[in-house]
């Protein structure tokens, strides 16, 4: 499992180079991401912040 402050960090790296791309928010995928993002930030005291921030690395991770 990642570490909460690894994973953060990889999420960050990731977010900063696809947020500058446009077509990012128009793809499917893009709202999909953006909505795992607000689920990681709602489940943030619980256990699932973990899982939250795996599955947005391998949804990034994709592309």
């Amino acid at each position: 499992m990642y570490k909460k402050g690894r994973a953060k960090e990889v999420v960050n790296l990731i977010c900063e180079e696809k947020i500058y791309n446009r077509d990012f928010y128009d793809s499917n995928k893009g709202k999909v991401i953006i909505f795992v993002i607000f689920l990681g930030y709602v489940f943030k005291s619980m256990m699932l912040y973990d899982f939250y921030n795996a599955l947005l690395i391998l949804l990034l991770a994709n592309d």
